[in-house]
């Protein structure tokens, strides 16, 4: 009686094994496709997360093309002007660093914001760098260069400037050797007498009618030979020159004026010992009494100064 009961009850519900077979095969269909969508969305987050960062590098290497360009510009033109080799160098640098900047600005302007074209960027500028680099290099070399051919300069220039001043010194030395010099000079005022109007000598001033200034013109081995101007002046108490029947001019070397003689004389000079005198004279007017001053000149200069006084 039971196992009839339990044939009508398994009769009765035939299918209910099929039915939870199916719905398990549903769930686990549910789940692998829930796994897929997830493993989909992962994908999908990480290429998001990939093409941000690419584009953030590429951000990053834009600003650094613009400070390296900046940079190296500055770092370079900072020599110019210091010398024509620096600036022909510099020249061609500009020239070299404006091709490579058209490189990249191509580069950064293509629209590409991948990683190639960010590891050609950085190609891009590690060239900018070694580009920039080599030009230091020679600019380094060529102030090297410079400096030295400086230092070489200034030492010839002391060299020289040594030289020209032993020149100088021989050549001063040598024209003071040259230099014609007097000796024992010898100035006496004089009156005539009254009977037979023979000169002899005199101190006071109203009677001296004639002043003769007698020296010798010393050896010379070294001096040119030839004529000489040999001039006197005799300067009164007033700053005047006394002039004479035998007054003439001459120019003076160290300044280059014209000045008044009270005589002159043309030695013809052989570079022997000469004896010589010059003469003042004049009876028209009496001289007055005070300090009155010899000079003796010799082609324009002054080889002896001396004073008398007259009462």
């Amino acid at each position: 009686m039971q196992n009839e009961e339990n044939t009508l009850k398994n009769q009765a519900n035939p299918e209910k094994p099929k039915n939870n077979t199916g719905r398990v095969v549903l769930i686990a269909l549910l789940l692998i496709s829930l796994i897929l969508n997830l493993f989909q969305w992962y994908n999908s987050n990480q290429e998001a997360g990939n093409y941000e960062t690419t584009i953030d590098s590429m951000a990053i290497d834009n600003a650094e093309v613009d400070r390296q360009l900046s940079l190296t510009k500055a770092e370079l033109e900072q020599y110019r002007g210091r010398s024509e080799q620096l600036d022909s160098l510099l020249n061609d640098a500009t020239g070299k660093i404006a091709e490579q900047e058209d490189k990249i600005r191509a580069l950064m302007s293509s629209g590409k914001k991948s990683s190639a074209n960010n590891a050609a960027l950085r190609r891009q500028l590690e060239e900018l760098k070694a580009l920039k680099d080599k030009y230091l290099e020679e600019i380094d070399r060529l102030i090297m260069e410079n400096q030295r051919l400086q230092s070489e300069n200034d030492s010839l220039a002391v060299e020289l400037s040594n030289n020209v001043t032993v020149t100088n010194s021989l050549q001063a030395r040598l024209k003071v050797a040259e230099q014609l010099r007097v000796d024992r000079v010898s100035v006496t005022p004089q009156k005539k007498r009254a009977i037979g109007g023979k000169a002899v000598a005199t101190s006071m001033a109203k009677r001296t009618e004639k002043i003769d200034a007698c020296f010798v013109v010393l050896e010379n081995a070294v001096a040119s030979r030839g004529t000489k101007l040999i001039s006197l002046r005799l300067v009164a108490p007033d700053g005047k020159p006394l002039a004479g029947t035998s007054q003439g001019t001459f120019v003076n070397v160290d300044n280059g004026q014209e000045m008044t003689a009270t005589a002159n004389h043309q030695l013809d000079y052989d570079g022997s010992s000469m004896d010589l005198c010059l003469t003042w004279e004049d009876e028209s007017k009496p001289l007055v009494p005070g300090k009155y001053g010899v000079e003796v000149y010799i082609d324009g200069a002054l080889v002896f100064t001396s004073s008398f006084t007259l009462e």
